[in-house]
């Protein structure tokens, strides 16, 4: 397994792992209908979209040494305009069957080297029911503001976390 940056050509894999990771997090929090609707083209189309956008924005991919993209981060700065000049973890997905083997700190260690250089604090947002709130406190995350956000026409909690760069 190694970490490198992602291109064009990773988009499909991206795609595939965001869809993947959501469809297996968020069952029983996000509704079902909306998780069993999300589709690889139109999540294709909006990485493609982000890609070509120019904007500072790193993506990172884990590799599998047979070439198989099982997860992927991207951040740069904050995109919610609630915490002006700071970095922000935008996501951080990995396939069900290779969590907890330590891929997950591997891409965010390497998004918090690639990010401190420019900032002192970065911004994670998550769900409040998303088990990936325990990862992020046992990265140091200190939990910030509350507030919800709607998906599938629901409204959901969710919760920041704030990270030092050191």
């Amino acid at each position: 397994m190694h970490i490198r940056d992602a291109d064009c050509g990773d988009i499909l894999q991206i795609a595939r792992v965001h869809i993947s990771s959501w469809q297996t997090t968020y069952t029983g929090i996000v509704p079902e209908d909306y998780l069993s609707n999300l589709n690889i083209k139109d999540r294709a189309q909006r990485w493609l979209t982000i890609f070509n956008a120019g904007k500072e924005l790193y993506v990172d991919v884990a590799v599998t040494d047979a070439g198989e993209i099982v997860g992927f981060a991207s951040s740069g700065p904050e995109l919610s305009g609630m915490h002006p000049g700071m970095a922000e973890l935008t996501s951080i997905y990995i396939l069900q069957e290779y969590q907890g083997i330590g891929i997950g700190r591997q891409l965010f260690e390497r998004a918090v080297s690639r990010l401190k250089a420019r900032y002192s604090t970065m911004l994670v947002w998550a769900l409040s029911q998303n088990p990936a709130c325990d990862f992020y406190i046992r990265m140091g995350g200190v939990p910030d503001v509350e507030t919800t956000c709607e998906i599938g026409g629901v409204t959901l909690p969710e919760r920041s976390f704030l990270f030092p760069l050191e």
